[in-house]
């Protein structure tokens, strides 16, 4: 009986440590973690369940994007995940009804794009980098526009004193 005992403690140590090493470069969220970590960093989040046949299809794909891209732990973008079951206000909060859904968060905001498209590693890194890209285009488009509104109040106030 104590062998037995030993065997299955033994088994339920070794899927733990599995776990831990399987989503090693994914980030856990909480209801507690998310809002304040959300807005921090560029996010790219699934939301999913656990008993779910297309979220447990996706796990393998979504720790592949994870350690290509926070390997180093300085990409641009943190992959994250919440368990939707367990953690059930943050999925209400972000409008969550089917799974599992993949949402991308851009620095400071806090409602997310949601992904529409093939779930592959080469196309979710493609909705990252048109993400990223957008980002970059409407924050150098509102540089430009400042700018040019500065050099126009000066070109005015040259022209004022001529």
């Amino acid at each position: 009986m104590l062998e037995k005992g030993i065997c299955v403690l033994f088994l339920v140590l070794a899927q733990i440590a599995f776990a831990q090493e399987k989503d090693a470069h994914i980030v856990q969220y909480t209801e507690e973690t998310f809002p304040k970590e959300i807005v921090k960093k560029n996010h790219f989040v699934m939301f999913y369940v656990p008993w779910c046949g297309h979220s447990m299809r996706l796990a393998p794909i979504w720790e592949q994007l994870a350690e290509t891209l926070n390997k180093n732990g300085d990409s641009r973008v943190q992959i994250g995940k919440v368990d939707c079951i367990t953690h059930r206000p943050v999925c209400s909060d972000q409008d969550i009804t089917e799974y599992p859904t993949l949402k991308f968060f851009k620095v400071g905001e806090s409602k997310g794009t949601k992904f529409r498209g093939a779930r592959d590693v080469p196309t979710l890194i493609a909705f990252i980098d048109e993400q990223l890209n957008n980002t970059v285009t409407v924050s150098i488009m509102f540089s430009i526009r400042s700018y040019l509104f500065n050099f126009d109040r000066i070109l005015r106030l040259l022209s004022s004193w001529f």
